[in-house]
């Protein structure tokens, strides 16, 4: 993990290749208690989410491999309630999103395998709306977004697989704006990043702000914003 100040200038590193306390076997997602300023980070491959000080000093982990409570297959979004400190991590390969304390203790969980309503094939980001809690969930093979309440109860969706304005091939990040609360969205194989409106409208879509902020050989991934 690299650590870059507000200007983009580096400032520090932690981590390296392996398995122990602090090593990283693909690192994917990365979220930052607002409170506690510790940094959340899901080490993909060992099948854990690790937690380090501020100062990138290894405090503790949760995870192991498998379907149970609190075990995962391939963990790669997560995120963290602003009131709660809950953490949320999209369990990838399990189909589900599940959440744990501050302590990295597990709570609940909420979506299993499936093309329907709070179901999941593949999700993978996950972000907080900083006012009403709601959960975004980034579902890739659905090429969407859906929308939970902060119990994991489901509320609505967004995106269907095209290269239309609002459609999606591969989505896989999303952040929520602090100040306009709008969701950015990495639409990765149609190679821009989409912005929509916060609020969805009658017909359960998300209204397109902008499509194709950039277009690029490399395709965009994960995505975060500034709080």
């Amino acid at each position: 993990m690299q650590i870059f100040n507000s200007s983009g200038v580096y400032q520090s590193q932690f981590g390296t290749f392996g398995t122990g306390n602090g090593e990283f076997s693909s690192p994917f997602g990365v979220a930052i208690d607002p409170i506690s300023h510790n940094i959340v980070v899901t080490d993909s491959d060992s099948n854990r989410v690790q937690i380090f000080s501020s100062a990138g000093v290894y405090q503790s982990q949760f995870g192991t491999a498998g379907t149970g409570d609190g075990q995962f297959n391939q963990p790669l979004g997560v995120a963290i309630d602003p009131v709660s400190q809950n953490i949320l991590v999209a369990d990838t390969y399990n189909h589900r999103v599940q959440i744990f304390s501050s302590a990295g203790a597990y709570l609940t969980q909420f979506g299993d395998a499936g093309t329907g309503n709070g179901k999941f094939n593949f999700p993978v980001g996950v972000a907080i709306h900083p006012i009403s809690r709601n959960i975004f969930v980034v579902d890739v093979g659905g090429a969407r977004v859906q929308t939970f309440s902060s119990a994991g109860v489901y509320l609505g969706q967004f995106g269907a697989i095209g290269t239309g304005n609002g459609q999606f091939r591969q989505p896989i990040g999303v952040a929520v704006d602090p100040a306009s609360h709008n969701i950015v969205v990495t639409d990765t194989f149609n190679h821009r990043v989409q912005i929509f409106a916060p609020v969805p409208s009658v017909s359960g879509s998300a209204t397109a702000q902008g499509v194709a902020l950039a277009l690029q050989p490399a395709a965009p991934w994960a995505i975060s914003t500034l709080r």
